[in-house]
C-alpha cells in the first residue's frame, strides 16, 4: 500500500511514519510502501518536523486489511433445464465482510446478482455459469459449471413415433405405451428425472402399457427420458 504525505503549513524536513501490523513497521521515507499480510484492523501514526517542532498525528483503524478471497464452492443447481424456466444456482456465501459475487451466465440467459445466489431465466443455448468472489483484494479463481438446455418433445411429437405419455399433470400413475413395441425406439429403458437433474426413477419397459407410480413423488416438475435420452417429456406432479 502506497502512504502519501500530505502535511501542510511548513517544509517538512524529517518523517517518522509508524504501521500497527504493517512490513515495515516504520518508516523515515515521504511516501513509504507497506505491506499488510494479515487480515485485520491497524492504526497508522505520522509525526513530522519542519524544524521548529514536532507535530504527530494517529488515525486509529485506518487500515482494514482483508485477506485474498478462496475459489467459491461448487455452484449447485440444475445442469439440463428447458429453455425458459427460471432457475436458482448458488455456492456457500463467505463469512467475510465487503465480499460480492460476480457471475457469468450463458450468452442467451438472463439475470443478475452481486450475492452467493442468482436467480436466472434460461435462455436457448447452453454453456458455463461462472462465479467469483470479489473483495477490495481482488477476485478469486473462478467456479464454472457446464449446463446444457433440454429441448422437451411436444405432444405432436410423441404422436408421430406413436408414444403416448399421459396423464400430464399426474398425481398417481403416469402411463407410457407405445414404446414397448415400436421399433423405432431401440432403448426401452425409462427414466424420471428431477429439476436437479437426478435419476429419480429407472427401468425397463415391459409391456405395451407401462405404468409408473408417482405417488410418491413430491409435488413439481419433473422429466421422462426415453430412447437414450434422446426423448424427454416434461410432466408435473399435482
Amino acid at each position: 500500500m502506497q502512504f502519501t504525505d500530505l502535511t501542510t503549513g511548513g517544509t517538512v524536513t524529517s518523517w517518522n511514519w509508524t504501521f500497527q501490523g504493517g512490513s515495515p513497521a516504520s518508516s523515515t521515507d515521504q511516501n513509504p510502501k507497506v505491506l499488510f499480510g494479515t487480515r485485520g484492523t491497524y492504526d497508522v501514526s505520522l509525526t513530522v518536523d519542519d524544524g521548529s517542532g514536532q507535530v504527530s498525528e494517529t488515525k486509529v483503524d485506518y487500515i482494514d486489511s482483508q485477506s485474498p478471497l478462496p475459489q467459491p464452492s461448487t455452484i449447485t443447481g440444475v445442469t439440463n433445464p428447458c429453455e425458459d424456466d427460471v432457475e436458482t444456482y448458488n455456492v456457500s456465501n463467505f463469512p467475510l465482510p465487503r465480499t460480492f459475487y460476480t457471475w457469468t451466465l450463458p450468452a442467451t440467459w438472463a439475470g443478475a446478482s452481486g450475492t452467493s445466489s442468482i436467480i436466472t431465466t434460461v435462455g436457448s443455448t447452453g454453456g458455463n455459469i461462472e462465479v467469483t468472489a470479489d473483495n477490495a483484494c481482488g477476485s478469486s479463481t473462478p467456479r464454472t459449471l457446464a449446463v446444457t438446455v433440454c429441448t422437451p418433445v411436444s405432444i405432436n411429437e410423441l404422436n408421430k413415433k406413436e408414444i403416448n405419455i399421459y396423464p400430464n399433470p399426474a398425481q398417481n400413475t403416469i402411463h407410457i405405451s407405445g414404446v414397448y413395441n415400436n421399433n423405432n425406439i431401440g432403448n426401452k429403458e425409462v427414466k424420471i428425472i428431477d429439476v436437479l437433474g437426478k435419476t429419480i426413477y429407472s427401468s425397463i419397459i415391459n409391456s405395451t402399457n407401462y405404468q409408473i407410480d408417482v405417488s410418491e413423488l413430491s409435488r413439481g416438475v419433473y422429466f421422462i427420458q426415453l430412447n437414450d435420452n434422446k426423448l424427454i417429456s416434461k410432466f408435473i406432479k399435482e
